[in-house]
């Protein structure tokens, strides 16, 4: 009985592909690429997006935990307290990251500046119990800050370099004599002025220091528009004044600078394009950049215990090209490692890719010029070496008395002969003649084939090959 492939023998495509699955899986343990749970990291800010110095924190971190081939999940808080700081509102954050985050975990934690960092000394086991913490841009840092919780904090100090700054000030301008201070009645304002007066001593007899502190904006930016020659302006910062406004640290060096008749100095990148000349600058984006290099050590397995607080600011010699040229300023005494923004492109910096394509066609060509003279020098070669070859073949060949073909050559004459071919003869190449120097043909074929089948020699051809001439023809 013949058996229909349709019924119950009939094989199940599925059912093969199916076990498989499952046996990966099994194999597997049930995980893939996309089930592995990425690292998460919260960013912690204590200002708000926006603010430039907050703002490059961000760049500094995501440049080295986006490229990554950890690839952590990144959380942001911004908790602007640059705004609002009163103790209820510390409260409030509290328990809204309480509720927030109840059912979250981190690998690690970066906080960026004091607010947030005070913020998780307090609250840190509560909020997020034993997670490693990274911070950075943290003034006025003392190792007891981290009493009994050093196992689990470590980061950045931001450190002014208000000396260095002023060097580089005297180095750019040697013959300055004064030294206009701008500052504010904040709490920032007077430390970073409480610094500045540790290292006035130093410098006494060579320059002379004014302050134009907890001032109203407007008797600031008449004061610095009436300064005397060789002079300058140190700005500490100014976020308010006694009217009660309220700015921003680029909104406020820019208000002075625009008045200013001498040059501006400060001590943070985010002053550039904001009026001031720059100096030794602490730079947001390397804070960020050498605290996401620690947490992506954390991620890899060290412990945040482990690595060391790192105190010595990242600070770089930043200027303004513009704000140079604006007060007459040598760019040529700047420090030979500057950072100089707002430059002028050169021809080349703006046109470089157009250039180097140009080199390439140029190249390319200049190339092919010298392949093809050497291929015409190397034809022209062969040519006359054929030429010659040729020259010497035919005189030997047009002075032989005898003449040998090949052996396919001999076999159509034996078969002419016999059959009295004549020039109507064809082979497959069409009708036949033998091409012999006229010496031997005179001699040798006329007895042997008419005269049509035969034509004077005005080349080799590819038949006949020279003999020796015969002696009984001269």
């Amino acid at each position: 009985m013949t058996r229909n492939p349709s019924a119950g023998g009939r094989k199940r495509p599925g059912l093969v592909p199916l076990l498989l699955f499952v046996a990966i899986l099994l194999f597997t343990g049930g995980r893939g690429p996309a089930a592995e749970q990425r690292p998460a990291v919260l960013v912690l800010h204590s200002y708000h997006m926006g603010l430039g110095w907050t703002d490059s924190i961000t760049r500094g971190i995501e440049s080295v935990l986006n490229n990554s081939p950890l690839n952590p999940e990144i959380h942001y808080e911004h908790m602007d307290a640059k705004r609002v700081s009163d103790p209820a509102y510390f409260r409030n954050l509290y328990a809204l990251y309480k509720h927030k985050y109840r059912n979250k975990t981190f690998d690690a934690i970066i906080s960026s500046d004091d607010h947030a960092f005070r913020f998780l000394l307090k609250y840190h086991q509560e909020l997020f119990p034993e997670t490693p913490v990274v911070f950075c841009g943290i003034n006025y840092f003392q190792d007891d800050m981290l009493a009994g919780v050093r196992s689990y904090f470590t980061g950045v100090v931001e450190s002014l370099s208000i000396r260095g700054t002023i060097d580089v000030a005297l180095r750019i301008q040697p013959d300055a004599r004064y030294v206009f201070v701008v500052t504010d009645g904040s709490i920032t304002g007077q430390a970073n002025k409480n610094l500045l007066m540790e290292i006035i001593p130093d410098y006494k007899g060579r320059l002379e220091f004014i302050f134009f502190d907890s001032m109203e904006m407007t008797a600031v930016q008449d004061r610095v528009s009436r300064l005397p020659e060789h002079s300058f302006v140190l700005w500490l910062t100014f976020t308010t004044d006694p009217a009660g406004y309220r700015y921003s640290l680029e909104e406020g060096c820019r208000l002075v600078s625009e008045h200013c008749a001498a040059p501006l100095y400060g001590f943070w990148d985010f002053i550039l394009g904001n009026g001031a000349v720059g100096g030794l600058l602490a730079s947001g984006f390397a804070h960020g950049e050498m605290a996401a290099r620690m947490a992506k050590r954390i991620l890899q397995g060290e412990e945040a215990g482990h690595l060391p607080v790192i105190k010595e600011s990242p600070n770089r010699y930043m200027f303004d090209y513009r704000q140079m040229k604006r007060y007459g300023l040598d760019i040529g005494r700047l420090p030979p490692d500057s950072i100089l923004l707002n430059a002028p492109k050169s021809f080349y910096a703006v046109n470089k890719e157009w250039i180097w394509a140009m080199v390439g066609i140029i190249v390319g060509l200049i190339a092919m010029v010298c392949f093809l003279g050497d291929y015409i020098h190397l034809r022209r070669t062969s040519e006359r070496t054929l030429k010659k070859s040729e020259e010497r073949f035919r005189g030997l060949f047009n002075n032989a008395q005898v003449g040998l073909v090949r052996a396919e050559v001999i076999a159509i004459v034996c078969a002419m002969w016999l059959t009295g071919a004549s020039s109507k003869t064809s082979t497959p190449k069409g009708p036949l003649q033998l091409a012999v120097p006229a010496s031997v043909s005179a001699y040798w074929f006329p007895n042997l084939f008419p005269q049509d089948v035969l034509r004077p020699d005005v080349g080799l051809g590819a038949e006949m090959i020279p003999q020796p001439r015969n002696p009984a023809n001269p």
